[in-house]
């Protein structure tokens, strides 16, 4: 199973990112907005989504773009699909990555 990465950016980094629209912990380009037609498909409770709360996600994407130079290297990926979990199971332990990812194949 492969490993998540918290991708929180470093303090060094935060004073870097003056060129980005929107400054914060997290870089420009990984945040993910979906429409009333998104929220459907995916088979969302929009009444059970809270600001603040977390959600697991599992997609497949394509990469669409490399780039590299002597200093630094570059990738674009194009989700194709995705599922959103919303709740943790009912279940005394938190649910692992493999879980969902199990869960998600079954759909």
């Amino acid at each position: 199973m492969m490993k998540m990465a918290d991708m929180k950016r470093k303090a060094s980094a935060l004073s870097e990112a003056v060129d980005m629209p929107e400054k914060g912990y997290y870089p420009y380009g990984i945040q993910l907005s979906l429409s009333d037609d998104d929220i459907k498909k995916l088979v969302l409770d929009f009444d059970d989504l809270d600001i603040g709360s977390d959600v697991m996600i599992v997609a497949k994407a394509k990469v669409k773009r490399l780039e590299s130079s002597e200093s630094a290297k570059s990738a674009t990926l194009q989700i194709t699909e995705m599922c959103v979990h919303q709740k943790e199971e009912k279940e005394n332990k938190k649910p692992s990555m493999k879980d969902y990812l199990d869960k998600s194949l079954r759909k």
